[in-house]
């Protein structure tokens, strides 16, 4: 990738959490106007977890940039998507177990009584398939540059 789509695709990143926050600016304006209990409930939900949010930006910001370096560079990719993807489980292993508080199920039980594996899968499957994907890509490059020579 050359250095213009990088900074280009850094750039899309970016802008994409400054639109995050502009829309939570909005429904926090529309929420004094409109007072309905769910959407109350769901602007409390992103605004108490902005930080969070903010932390995947910048993780998945830092993928991103080293996503788009070659090949001796782009090694660092996986750990941070890992990171991003693990962050955003913990995210969704909140929404369940608040869910689960009204439905009581025990699958749901089970899950969350089992996150600390949750976590550890989904990391160790998220830097697995990072990494074959950065040796398939040195391969295609390898071949390529022996095609043109």
């Amino acid at each position: 990738m050359d250095k213009e789509e990088a900074v280009k695709n850094i750039l899309f990143k970016l802008l994409g959490f400054v639109i995050y926050l502009a829309l939570l600016g909005i429904l926090n304006i529309i929420n004094i106007f409109l007072k309905y209990i769910v959407l109350s409930e769901v602007i409390g939900f992103l605004n108490n977890h902005i930080l969070i949010v903010f932390l995947v930006a910048i993780t998945f910001f830092f993928a991103s940039f080293f996503d788009s370096m070659k090949y001796p560079y782009n090694l660092a990719a996986p750990i941070f998507m890992s990171v991003t993807v693990t962050i955003v489980t913990g995210i969704v292993l909140g929404v369940i177990d608040s869910v689960n508080v009204q439905l009581n199920s025990l699958l749901i039980t089970f899950l969350l009584s089992h996150s600390l594996n949750v976590f550890l899968l989904v990391a160790a499957f998220i830097l697995l398939v990072g990494y074959i994907e950065i040796v398939n890509k040195k391969k295609a490059e390898d071949s390529f540059s022996k095609i043109k020579k």
